[in-house]
């Protein structure tokens, strides 16, 4: 049994390693390198050691759909891969996004009432019913224990961010991020993603609950009218 590193699980908890990459890095013993890494989209083949991870990484579920879906025109799902010695390609990390419009995107706000600067909170979730452009949202994120710091999750954002820019519609991106997961929050505000407002309960885990901070990021200059840019957090 391993102690996970991820702040996404409650304190403490304690679950085996599922995925195979962990097994082969151990047995390699031979330092992942930042440019041997490679970025490409997943495909049916990566999704089973891909669920593997996710079980790993977070409480929820994602097995189901989203995966089978990855093809999906509307998604965008990477993956960092890194080629070992023994010229297989094992997956140090995955990103999966979605674009959403006016009929989807308040699902991922969140129903409770949320808690935040009030005017701030009524532009967004304004914006949200009114407009008629996109949003790209971020569904999950995560990287092997074993190759954090080398910039996988900076990467990802990078790749999302130059994506929605291609977007004609795409004026901006988003996330919710546990509160108490402050890398992930420190990660994310470095990439000029902008804490809006929080969600009280959020994240459940069996009889636990957690405040999900909601982020967003500007991608076309249209959302400034919003004053997402304000520093101030809420």
């Amino acid at each position: 049994m391993i102690k996970l590193e991820s702040a996404s699980w409650p304190k403490d908890t304690v679950i085996p390693h599922k995925s195979k990459v962990h097994s082969i890095l151990a047995s390699l013993n031979v330092p992942i390198r930042k440019e041997e890494l490679v970025y490409r989209s997943l495909v049916p083949e990566d999704v089973p050691e891909l669920i593997r991870l996710e079980s790993e990484w977070f409480p929820n579920d994602y097995s189901g759909n989203l995966y089978r879906e990855i093809a999906d025109k509307q998604r965008i799902a990477l993956g960092c891969f890194w080629k070992a010695v023994n010229g297989q390609s094992l997956m140090m990390g995955a990103v999966i996004a979605r674009y959403e419009t006016s009929s989807d995107a308040l699902l991922y706000v969140g129903k409770e009432k949320i808690i935040g600067v009030e005017s701030r909170c009524t532009r967004v979730t304004n914006y949200f019913r009114n407009w008629r452009n996109e949003n790209l949202y971020i569904t999950t994120i995560g990287v092997i224990d074993e190759a954090r710091r080398l910039g996988i999750a900076t990467t990802f954002l990078n790749i999302l961010y130059e994506k929605a820019k291609e977007r004609p519609n795409c004026i901006s991106i988003s996330l919710h991020v546990k509160e108490n997961n402050y890398p992930a929050r420190k990660c994310y505000e470095r990439n000029e993603y902008i804490h809006v407002f929080t969600v009280p309960n959020y994240y459940r885990y069996k009889k636990e609950s957690s405040n999900g901070l909601y982020y967003i990021k500007v991608v076309k200059r249209s959302l400034a009218d919003l004053s997402l840019l304000d520093k101030q957090r809420v």
